[in-house]
């Protein structure tokens, strides 16, 4: 879920309504980024959009530079 790219709304929220997806919707890589930190920084706001409204995901879990997904957000706006 971490390189994922789709191109609309719609299509994420079909994505992240698998089964399999849900179950990875707070896995950390290396960095202990989830999948919305990472659609954060990498400014996908779709995915990050459809992360919010999907799943009731903390915005309070930190990276390993200590940021978190609320950091982020504020950061964007």
């Amino acid at each position: 879920m971490h390189h994922i790219k789709l191109k609309c709304l719609d299509e994420y929220k079909k994505f992240l309504a698998n089964k399999r997806t849900t179950q990875m919707k707070e896995i950390c890589d290396d960095d202990n980024a989830t999948p919305l930190h990472l659609a954060l920084e990498r400014k996908d706001i779709l995915l990050a959009e459809a992360l919010l409204t999907t799943y009731d995901l903390s915005v309070n879990k930190k990276d390993k530079n200590g940021r978190t997904t609320a950091d982020l957000l504020a950061e964007l706006c």
